[in-house]
């Protein structure tokens, strides 16, 4: 009788803690949301102040003297401007902008539009602005070869040579008894663009090599190497500056354009998502004032362009379509491949 008196003691006295801890769950609930509250709403700086800068993660080499210089002076005009506190933050790896976005360890990235079309596959990144050239928001890949090679081929019908058109039918053709020059794997206008508008036109290279750089593709071209080769239109732009606008017919020096494919972004700048709205629009507005302003030439130090352009998603529709193909045709390069 005394071991079932103790028995019953021992679960009433059970019940009566259970009672006590159940009566004290609301008020620890209710600390830890305060808690929780106070770090997030209160504890936390706001983005674009000092303690809390915008981070835009971009590609560059942050020990040149001259890159420090323009980002500090970019840094400061955008406050000036806008109110907010930036950061520039650089790298040598796009992998690594994209992997900063998607953990939050930055708030806007500059990437080529290729890794950001990339991207989209498993990151809902936002594009918001593009960075321009020569006053230009995209550009093309230009298939080149020897104009003398190439000289049965073209149709002067009695024009000047710079004005000279291609025959279409058959030119590209002989590219299949021929060797191509890319730039290297990794390349958009170097490789991919061109690889996509050759298979479109049913053309594969007998073979294929990678170059390297621009100007050994020219180099291989010249010394019997490759037949044609690829090279994107702002190097164009700047090894011969009054041929522009580049078309098929003409005439780069001892080189004449065999092909020019559609136009894409080169670079984007593009943002992690859930930013306010209102903290996207008045920070890139003072981006884009310091960048058209006294500050252009330490924009283009950091962004390597000379202008912003708001981004349409219709000119990423060929990038689209690109990376598909990719997906699908990944090793294509000649037909024993």
């Amino acid at each position: 009788m005394l071991l079932t008196l103790l028995r019953k003691t021992r679960k009433n006295r059970i019940r009566l803690i259970q009672k006590q801890v159940r009566s004290f769950v609301p008020f620890i609930i209710c600390f830890l949301f305060l808690t929780a509250c106070t770090r997030t709403c209160v504890g936390l700086p706001e983005l674009g102040s000092k303690e809390r800068p915008i981070r835009f993660f971009v590609m560059g080499d942050s020990s040149r003297d001259t890159t420090v210089a323009a980002k500090s002076e970019l840094e400061s005009c955008i406050e000036q401007t806008g109110g907010y506190r930036v950061a520039f933050e650089f790298t040598g790896d796009e992998k690594t902008i994209v992997s900063a976005l998607r953990r939050v360890d930055a708030d806007f990235g500059l990437i080529s539009s290729l890794t950001y079309v990339e991207s989209k596959y498993d990151s809902p990144l936002d594009a918001h602005l593009v960075v321009s050239k020569k006053g230009a928001p995209s550009t093309r890949s230009v298939i080149v070869g020897l104009t003398h090679r190439w000289r049965t081929l073209l149709d002067f019908q009695g024009q000047a040579p710079a004005a000279s058109s291609l025959r279409a039918d058959g030119a590209l053709a002989a590219l299949e008894k021929g060797t191509f020059a890319y730039l290297t794997p990794e390349s958009d206008t170097g490789f991919f663009v061109p690889r996509h508008l050759l298979l479109q036109k049913n053309v594969l290279p007998e073979s294929a090599i990678f170059a390297g750089n621009y100007d050994l593709i020219l180099k291989s071209i010249k010394r019997d190497f490759a037949l044609a080769g690829a090279l994107s239109e702002s190097f164009i732009a700047e090894r011969w500056p009054d041929a522009t606008p580049v078309k098929v017919g003409s005439l780069l020096g001892e080189f004449v354009v065999l092909a020019v494919s559609q136009g894409l972004p080169e670079k984007v700048l593009v943002g992690r998502p859930a930013l306010s709205l209102k903290l996207v629009n008045s920070a890139l507005s003072s981006l884009q004032k310091c960048a058209l302003g006294s500050k252009l030439s330490e924009f283009s130090e950091i962004f390597h362009g000379d202008g912003l352009f708001k981004a349409n998603e219709r000119s990423f529709e060929f990038l689209r379509d690109l990376v598909e193909f990719q997906r699908t045709h990944p090793r294509v390069l000649t037909p024993e491949e």
